[in-house]
């Protein structure tokens, strides 16, 4: 598990970085979002198991499609040009509603194309 451990502390530390990096403290129900994520990935993946794989899987690839939602609104729509284009509430209703087709639209599709049968548009 320590091997795990390793990816998940690397993974995150990019996130960490982020928000130490834009202050966090002045986006706190963004921060309290991104802590409670962090915490489920944790959870989430110290519980998987053979019977329960599909569903983990599943779990995480939304979490980090809710995270990837997250930091794209901070950070590019939000303080990139100093412009406030949307509110920390705003951002977190979004997250919370599109990370279901968030790699859809990474690859490419729009929400009305047939989804191709992969393991990842399949969960």
């Amino acid at each position: 598990m320590g091997k795990e451990n390793d990816l998940l502390n690397k993974y995150f530390n990019y996130y960490d970085e982020i928000f130490q990096s834009i202050k966090f403290f002045e986006y706190p129900l963004i921060y309290a979002k991104y802590k409670n994520i962090r915490h489920e990935f944790t959870e989430v993946i110290g519980e998987v198991n053979q019977n329960n794989f599909l569903a983990t899987m599943k779990c995480i690839l939304d979490l980090d499609a809710k995270l990837q939602i997250l930091i794209e609104l901070l950070v590019y729509y939000r303080i990139q040009d100093g412009k406030e284009r949307c509110n920390e509430e705003e951002i977190l209703e979004c997250a919370s509603y599109d990370y279901k087709f968030y790699y859809l639209e990474q690859f490419g599709y729009s929400l009305n194309d047939k989804k191709p049968h992969t393991i990842l548009h399949f969960l």
